[in-house]
């Protein structure tokens, strides 16, 4: 409920927010992570999260506004971002094949990222210090950027081909029929609303690779959720 609910009542990861004052310096994955964050009109996040339930993992995020008096969908910049993060699927989608190790389809899906126009800024999974490169990188340019962390999940946890430049270890394995694993990657745009602070957006849900490619078992982020 906006007004009361916090954080800590319903996890989020705020991307956005129209009033709300950062505790700590941002970071890739989050703008607002204060446990004592309450949620309320102008607010931009993902809910949902990592679960795991008798030894099977998820990994999966929501996108979700809250709208202020007057307003009957999020603003044009929220928007823009989130379908220029949406946009993105598209294009990494055809990238994850069997028989492909993960440092093959790594390479492939920054490769068609970049051909479209995207700015690659490589995660390292130090939020904070990815968040700076993000700066860095959208620094004198209206292009989007992007990270990629399409990780093994399941039963199987993180061990298994995973597509991110963070997980070395996992580069040389090769995808199989039924790799289990979480689309997960951010894009990041320049916001006048926020100048010098990109906003960056985690799209994540959990999937499967089989012979016709990606396959959705569960429905993909296909609108922002709206809260009146």
């Amino acid at each position: 409920m906006p007004g009361k609910t916090t954080i800590k009542d319903v996890w989020g990861r705020i991307y956005y927010t129209a009033r709300g004052k950062r505790t700590a310096p941002p970071d890739a994955r989050w703008w607002i992570n204060d446990p004592d964050h309450v949620y309320q009109p102008g607010d931009f996040f993902a809910t949902g999260g990592d679960y795991s339930y008798m030894g099977f993992e998820v990994d999966t995020k929501i996108h979700v506004y809250i709208l202020r008096e007057g307003e009957t969908e999020p603003p044009d910049f929220i928007q823009n971002a989130w379908n220029l993060g949406k946009k993105a699927q598209a294009i990494i989608r055809p990238h994850v094949r069997i028989g492909m190790s993960a440092g093959e389809s790594l390479a492939a899906m920054v490769s068609a990222l970049e051909e479209a126009g995207y700015i690659h800024t490589p995660f390292t999974d130090i939020g904070t210090e990815d968040y700076k490169i993000i700066q860095r990188a959208l620094a004198n340019t209206d292009k989007p950027a992007f990270y990629l962390d399409l990780h093994a999940i399941g039963n199987s946890g993180d061990i298994g081909p995973s597509m991110a430049t963070f997980r070395p270890d996992t580069h040389r394995l090769k995808i199989q029929e039924n790799h289990l694993f979480a689309f997960e990657y951010a894009v990041h745009t320049n916001i006048a609303e926020r100048p010098g602070y990109p906003i960056s957006i985690n799209f994540s849900n959990p999937q499967v690779v089989t012979s016709r490619g990606v396959e959705w078992i569960q429905p993909p982020n296909d609108e922002i959720i709206l809260i009146r």
